[in-house]
């Protein structure tokens, strides 16, 4: 089959060329007009957690949502009169915001460390997408700046202000494949068929996900996983098919030999190689969560073009050019340079008006290459050594003659590095790995150095029915929880109008990713929250790297 396809390519090259770049126009065109649907909604799987949220969700909780907080802290003290008034002038304007609700550290007790230099609020905020939390997250950044006072230092905290900004990854990692490959090629072109091959199956997967988007939920990063997953493995694909077609040209095959050959098998191995990321990629699905599936999906979507384009439409380009496959001339060198330069530097500064500045020099030099003729002169390769002399061909032959010693040995290698997997604890991060100079970070550390680490991480225990509305038993549940080993404050608030539903949030003395954290949650829920005693029922709700919300007391 591969043979056939190839040498369709081949005979229809012109046509193979025109059909894809009409594919990822239309495609762009039509996923424009359409329009997408992505939406970041974190929805849990069927569990006790989930129990817990759909119950805080049926009570109108704003507690269901996002949480975050306003820390802030003074060595001269925060419960002056100017900083009680500014701070709650502060906090009443967020609480005018829809959707959001504002714990004051002045009106609600363990908000305040000892020597009373910190305090925070808590920010609850309904169920929304990620985008719209983002936003919400500056706006209320926007509004503190009216609220500063001389010697207050004023963070904020928390899943609502710690935003999702992917790092420009794909670009690094696109400038330094061309670099790469220019080096090991030794040729522009040779170097530009792979890129050009990855950019082109990217624009068609990226538009198909845009388009699939408006049936299946999807997270808003999902183009930029999309990007990063398919620029790596397309280049990748690529660089197989057109390193065998230039070994099969140096070899005095034929330009239709060749490239048949190198489809027939590198293309296996592209195959090969695209059915196993698929196959991990959905691995996703297990994890039970819509946002995952919708990943793997715009993922899956990405990777499948890229194989198609490398053996369809890369077979094309290489029928087109031939054995100009190898050929570099002085002004396409002279371009790259230009090009890759103003790249780098308009990355790092973040000025897109230096990237199109590389673009009309490397233009301008291709330009002036059609009249300055010695800027055309092909650059001279060093010469290449017999496939028999290389490193690789002498490796392969090592590999062969000693199948048994090499697997096992291969194996003792894999097995040392994966050695680390036997202890490994599983989870999310928290704002401690955020970078030093964010503010969720700076919010973090004063979180912890004001009254302990513990702070970072609340667990929330929701308390419902008859032990809600009356205040002896649900401060009886309190005290119990505040007097377990590893808890440093307990305290409980409301979650309903009703008074139906009540929360105990419950500060651990350790780090959220502290062992003795996950300890302390398993010890609350199977030893102090009984949930299998008459009357009672236990619901889970994980945060972090451990635990958000933890069971329910009814």
């Amino acid at each position: 089959m591969l043979i056939k396809l190839a040498k369709f390519s081949v005979k229809h090259r012109r046509m193979m060329v025109g059909f894809w770049v009409l594919l990822v126009v239309a495609l762009g065109a039509i996923s424009n007009s359409v329009g997408t649907n992505f939406a970041t909604e974190f929805e849990l799987p069927a569990s006790e957690s989930n129990d817990v949220q759909k119950l805080l969700e049926t009570n109108n909780s704003n507690r269901a949502g996002f949480s975050g907080q306003v820390v802030f802290a003074s060595p001269n003290g925060v419960t002056t009169d100017e900083i009680k008034t500014n701070m709650s002038a502060l906090f009443a304007e967020i609480a005018n915001l829809e959707g959001v609700s504002v714990t004051s550290p002045f009106e609600t007790q363990g908000q305040i460390n000892q020597d009373r230099t910190t305090a925070f609020a808590t920010i609850d905020v309904a169920v929304r997408s990620q985008q719209e939390i983002i936003k919400l997250g500056e706006e209320i950044r926007d509004i503190g700046k009216n609220f500063t006072v001389d010697g207050l230092q004023i963070e904020y905290g928390g899943e609502v202000f710690a935003g999702f900004e992917l790092p420009a990854s794909e670009v690094y990692g696109l400038l330094a494949a061309i670099i790469i490959l220019v080096i090991a090629f030794g040729s522009v072109l040779a170097m530009g068929l792979p890129i050009g091959t990855a950019i082109l199956g990217l624009g068609v997967g990226t538009s198909i996900v845009g388009i699939v988007s408006q049936i299946v939920g999807m997270p808003d990063f999902t183009t930029s996983l999309v990007a990063m997953i398919g620029l790596g493995v397309g280049i990748d694909y690529a660089l197989f098919i057109v390193t065998r077609y230039r070994e099969c040209l140096a070899d005095g095959i034929s330009v239709e030999d060749s490239v048949v050959e190198a489809v027939d098998t590198s293309g296996r191995a592209v195959i090969f190689a695209g059915i196993t990321v698929i196959i991990s990629l959905l691995g996703l699905f297990v994890m039970g969560l819509a946002f995952a599936r919708g990943l793997a999906i715009g993922a899956v979507i990405g990777v499948l073009f890229m194989i198609i384009a490398s053996i369809t439409f890369l077979p094309a380009l290489l029928a087109i050019v031939k054995h100009r496959v190898d050929v570099t001339t002085r002004a396409a060198l002279f371009a790259l340079v230009s090009f890759v330069s103003f790249a780098f530097v308009a990355i790092i500064t973040e000025n897109l008006k230096i990237f199109f500045a590389g673009l009309i020099v490397t233009v301008g030099v291709m330009l002036v290459s059609l009249v300055v003729k010695p800027l055309r002169t092909p650059i001279k390769h060093r010469p290449q050594k017999d496939k028999e002399l290389t490193f690789w061909y002498r490796w392969s032959r090592f590999i062969q003659r000693r199948p048994w010693t090499s697997a096992i040995g291969a194996t003792a290698v894999l097995l040392v590095l994966a050695s680390p997997l036997a202890s490994i604890r599983l989870g999310f991060g928290d704002n401690g790995n955020a970078p030093v100079d964010s503010t969720v970070r700076k919010a973090f550390d004063m979180m912890a150095e004001g009254f302990g680490p513990g702070f970072n991480g609340p667990l929330y225990i929701t308390v419902q029915g008859d032990a809600a509305a009356q205040t002896e038993k649900l401060q009886s549940f309190v005290a119990t929880i505040s007097n377990t080993d590893g808890v440093a404050y307990a305290q409980a608030v409301p979650a309903s109008a009703d008074g139906s539903l009540a929360l105990v949030i419950a500060y651990p003395k350790t780090a959220p990713q502290d062992e003795a954290t996950y300890d302390l949650v398993k010890f609350l829920r199977s030893e102090v929250v009984d949930c299998n005693r008459a009357g009672h029922h236990g619901c889970c709700v994980d945060h972090g790297v451990r635990v958000r919300r933890i069971c329910s007391w009814l």
